[in-house]
C-alpha cells in the first residue's frame, strides 16, 4: 500500500468497519515529509469514530506462529525479527479507538509482530479512544511519536516486544485518561529513550 506525501484521507464515522490493515506479507509505504505529512482523520477527530492503523508482521510473539488478532482476526507472528512490513515517516492519525466489543477497541496504531526491517517514524496519533500505539510482539522500534489525548494509555505493549522508542511526546489534556506506559504479559525488555508524558487531569505514568 503506497501513499504518497500529503495525501489526506477522510475516514468515515463507521466504527469498526473503518479501518486500514496491512496483513501479514504486505507493506505500507508512506513517505511524507514535515511540511506535507500524510493525515488519516474522520471528519470531526473524534475518538471512536473509526478503527485505526493495524500492521501484521512475520516476527516472533509470544502467542506464537499464526496468531489471530483481537482486532479483525487478522493472522500475525512467525519466526522472522528482521521481517519488513514496510515504511512509515510523517503521519498524522486522528479520532481512532472503535469499540469491537467490552473488552477491545482499536488503537491508533496496532503493530503485531511487526519485524525490525520496519521503519516507523515522525507519527503522531491524536484523540484515540484506545492506545496510541501497542506492540504485540515483535521487535519493530519507533522514533520521534507524538501522541496526544488517547484515552487509555499512551504506549501498550505485550507478548514479548523487545524493540525500542526513542523521542516521545505526550500530552493529555482530557479527562479519562489512563496510562503513559503499560506493559504485560512475557518481558521482551524494550528499551525506552528521551521521553516526555505531560498530563493535566491525572493518569498513571507506568504500569
Amino acid at each position: 500500500l503506497v501513499i504518497p506525501a500529503g495525501t489526506k484521507i477522510q475516514a468515515e464515522s463507521g466504527g469498526t468497519g473503518v479501518y486500514i490493515a496491512i496483513l501479514k506479507g504486505g507493506k505500507i509505504d508512506i513517505q511524507g515529509t514535515a511540511d506535507n505529512p500524510v493525515v488519516i482523520s474522520s471528519t470531526a477527530a473524534l475518538g471512536g469514530d473509526w478503527g485505526g492503523l493495524t500492521i501484521c508482521g512475520d516476527a516472533t510473539t509470544s502467542a506464537g506462529v499464526d496468531a489471530e488478532a483481537e482486532v479483525g482476526g487478522f493472522i500475525y507472528g512467525g519466526t522472522n525479527d528482521a521481517d519488513s512490513s514496510g515504511s512509515i515517516t510523517y503521519l498524522v492519525i486522528k479520532g481512532t479507538g472503535a469499540q469491537i466489543n467490552a473488552d477491545s477497541q482499536y488503537n491508533g496504531v496496532s503493530l503485531y509482530a511487526v519485524g525490525s526491517g520496519t521503519t516507523i517514524e515522525n507519527v503522531s496519533v491524536i484523540n484515540g479512544s484506545d492506545d496510541g500505539i501497542e506492540f504485540f510482539g515483535g521487535t519493530v522500534s519507533v522514533s520521534n511519536i507524538y501522541l496526544e489525548n488517547n484515552e487509555d494509555d499512551a504506549v501498550d505493549w505485550t507478548e514479548g516486544w523487545n524493540g525500542t522508542v526513542t523521542n516521545a511526546y505526550i500530552s493529555n489534556t482530557s479527562a479519562g485518561f489512563s496510562t503513559v506506559f503499560e506493559g504485560d504479559k512475557e518481558n521482551g525488555n524494550p528499551k525506552f529513550n528521551n521521553i516526555t508524558a505531560v498530563s493535566t487531569v491525572g493518569g498513571t505514568a507506568l504500569q
